[in-house]
């Protein structure tokens, strides 16, 4: 019987897992465009990624995607993270926008600050915004921007593979995850502007 109750929470857990949460459906296949599709700004909020920064550019460069535009945010960084960036665009005959982060203002917070900025010097149509520690696959921004104009949605979440290297990132990741599951069963629920606490981007 105290074995069963020390289970108990476990079991609940497990039942919770099973009946409740739903993987999100996968993103539309890449094909051929009818129409030529929205120009797309890629605003990246990047403070201290000198060693990611790199990795990501030439994963975003080598995007199949026909109108895009990369914007780099260097966010007050401590590091190297804007002379590699510029080292590798010339090197590379890369395109991007490197702009210079501002100061901290009073009531923001430092990566939604950065992306600000950058939205604020975008061209396209819709914005991209995405983590420096990150890799894209050729097809995704395709992919992504099918879906989000098939759902008729005002902003698209993708959920990327966790790559966890040491212990503590493989002890740790999926406890996060877990709990964003709790709070977000349906993660892949397309929801309306009234369900917006139900959200998460």
């Amino acid at each position: 019987m105290t074995l069963f109750i020390l289970l108990l929470p476990w079991l609940a857990v497990t039942a919770y897992l099973v009946v409740m949460i739903r993987v999100p459906k996968g993103l539309l296949p890449q094909a051929r465009w009818d129409t030529p599709p929205p120009p797309v700004s890629i605003i990246v909020p990047a403070r201290d990624e000198e060693t990611n920064i790199v990795p990501l550019l030439e994963s975003l460069t080598a995007l199949r995607y026909p109108d895009l535009e990369i914007i780099v945010v260097d966010d007050q960084s401590s590091d190297r993270t804007r002379e590699v960036t510029l080292e590798a665009s010339r090197s590379r005959g890369w395109t991007i926008r490197l702009l210079e982060g501002k100061p901290l203002p009073p009531g923001w917070f430092g990566k939604p600050w950065a992306c600000h900025q950058g939205s604020l010097e975008a061209n396209g149509d819709l914005l991209l915004f995405t983590d420096a520690d990150t890799i894209h696959a050729p097809d995704l921004l395709d992919q992504a921007v099918r879906t989000l104009l098939q759902e008729e949605a005002d902003a698209l979440t993708v959920v990327g593979k966790q790559i966890m290297g040491s212990f503590w990132e493989r002890l740790l990741q999926p406890q996060f995850f877990a709990l964003l599951a709790f709070r977000f069963p349906r993660a892949g629920t397309t929801r309306g502007s009234r369900q917006w606490r139900h959200a998460v981007a």
